[in-house]
């Protein structure tokens, strides 16, 4: 099996950490991009099991760090906790629209310019997405807007973004953060308004069960 990491640059200019798997046999294989949850990140817990699975099955399995998780240089510690912060999901819905859309145009390459993966060996007009909680609702928002993504495999989606009560919401602005609990490291990891901004202007596009019904009309 061959592995590649490589770095993509977003629109905005922001890193997106990544990595394809595929079995070379120089025949077009399908993609399957695989999105991560909230806290979670590409090399977290069962995702390159998952991935490797996926290429012995035949696909080419891209995992992606979104360039506001919180997951540094290493790939395995959250050391931009400065970044988690500034996180929103319109940006996790517009990374991954970037990255599909580099796929698609054999545009994505590694740090010496180089494609990670041979055209020959990967079919461009057949792309899925595989996202897992936070994650599977970006697949959903990303699917139903993408005409390049054939399928999406959404394991245990959220239903919807706005989960917060109002006194959560009031405290929210009034600090400027929200804090929540990383159980796996002990640390405390902040979500700026920006966030709950983005939720409040921004509903109809993060409409998760609306996609939803969009991909299955």
């Amino acid at each position: 099996m061959t592995i590649k990491q490589f770095e993509f640059r977003s629109r905005n200019g922001d890193a997106i950490r990544a990595d394809v798997r595929f079995i070379e046999s120089n025949t077009k294989k399908p993609v399957i991009l695989c999105l991560h949850g909230f806290k979670g990140f590409k090399d977290w817990g069962p995702f390159p099991a998952i991935r490797e699975k996926l290429a012995l099955a035949g696909f080419v399995a891209v995992g992606m760090n979104f360039s506001h998780n919180g997951v540094g240089d290493d790939l395995q510690n959250f050391t931009e906790l400065d970044r988690f912060a500034e996180n929103t999901f319109s940006l996790e819905v517009t990374e991954t629209e970037d990255v599909i859309g580099a796929i698609a145009r054999a545009e994505i390459t590694t740090s010496d310019a180089e494609l990670p993966i041979s055209a020959a060996e990967y079919d461009a007009t057949r792309i899925g997405i595989l996202g897992h909680s936070r994650g599977a609702a970006i697949g959903i928002l990303v699917g139903s807007k993408s005409t390049l993504v054939r399928a999406v495999a959404a394991w245990a989606p959220v239903s919807k973004f706005d989960r917060y009560s109002d006194r959560q919401k009031a405290v929210w602005r009034e600090r400027g953060y929200f804090e929540v609990k990383n159980m796996r490291t002990g640390q405390t990891m902040r979500l700026n308004a920006s966030l709950l901004d983005d939720v409040e202007h921004h509903r109809e596009y993060l409409d998760i069960l609306h996609a939803a019904e969009l991909m299955n009309s």
